[in-house]
């Protein structure tokens, strides 16, 4: 297998790692949302029941912002993986694209790539903003109504 050969090869690769990761980011997003929503629903199921709560169930008001923090954490690992195999794709595009890549005609167009497009181009501010609202917002949100026991002394 020659060099240029590889290089493709290990483009189609990495285009199907970024795809496949957001994917993941966006399951997992959803699953914490989902899950802090069902902690949530159970426990104010749970204090409107006819039995009392028991007196440690005031700990368990403090999970979803666990929960939150954790998310934040695994998100962001998540989001350097795929930047890191952003960059790096851009490495293999200018290598494709450069005087030994395929055609040196197309050397009129500057962003040979999604990649190289993407990182002139693209969105990052809004994704960044999604980013910072939603996980600091799902932890204090959470933070607050454990805090401030928001729901917990309802009469029955």
């Amino acid at each position: 297998m020659n060099k240029q050969d590889f290089l493709v090869l290990e483009y189609q690769t990495c285009h199907q790692k970024i795809a496949a990761a957001f994917e993941q980011l966006n399951r997992f997003e959803l699953q914490i949302v989902l899950g802090i929503s069902a902690i949530y629903a159970w426990l104010y199921a749970t204090l409107r029941g006819d039995a009392p709560p028991a007196e440690n169930i005031q700990l368990i008001i403090y999970l979803p912002t666990l929960l939150a923090c954790l998310g934040w954490l695994r998100a962001t690992m998540q989001i350097r993986y795929t930047t890191a195999l952003a960059a790096y794709l851009r490495l293999i595009e200018e290598r494709l694209s450069g005087p030994n890549g395929s055609d040196e005609t197309e050397q009129s167009w500057p962003h040979i790539g999604w990649e190289s497009w993407n990182n002139n181009k693209g969105a990052k501010r809004w994704s960044s903003a999604y980013r910072l609202l939603l996980w600091p917002g799902l932890i204090v949100g959470t933070l607050t109504i454990a805090f401030l026991e928001i729901g917990l002394h309802i009469p029955v």
